[in-house]
């Protein structure tokens, strides 16, 4: 997966929440039309600015492949918890403003003044696709491990 082929999905409606869980239909088991519809409302931030899509979809793979369905599972629910922390801890690293869209982008999407940097700037094309290619490498990383 490279920038421009994720800026090309973009452009054809495919969101930065679906592009990163769409990358794991083999260690999850799911299609690739399953792993799109679970991430598809985490656009921008749920269009709110607010926690990347990318990394929602990344929480989302963490869960499908280490996620605990029983009560009382704290082993399971332990490594979960310990791949999570370890996706947040890389992705920090990379990205020390935070995991939210407003923070990545220095605009806030839902408002009138920020959704007009972010287009003048074209930060959807230009940093976006980027922020992806670094969750899916990092989320890689944090299943190999």
């Amino acid at each position: 997966m490279t920038k421009e082929t994720v800026a090309e999905n973009f452009k054809n409606g495919i969101d930065c929440g679906q592009v990163v869980a769409g990358q794991f239909e083999e260690e999850t088991g799911y299609s690739l039309s399953q792993l799109r519809k679970m991430s598809a409302c985490y656009a921008a931030g749920m269009m709110r600015g607010e926690t990347c899509g990318a990394v929602l979809a990344a929480y989302n793979v963490i869960g499908l492949i280490y996620g605990h369905d029983e009560e009382g599972d704290d082993v399971q629910k332990g490594q979960m918890l310990q791949k999570m922390l370890r996706f947040n801890e890389l992705f920090g690293e990379k990205y020390s403003q935070g995991f939210q869209c407003k923070e990545l982008l220095g605009a806030d999407i839902s408002t009138p003044e920020g959704g007009k940097k972010i287009n003048e700037e074209n930060l959807l094309f230009n940093l976006c696709p980027a922020i992806c290619c670094d969750v899916v490498e990092v989320l890689k990383k944090v299943i190999s491990e």
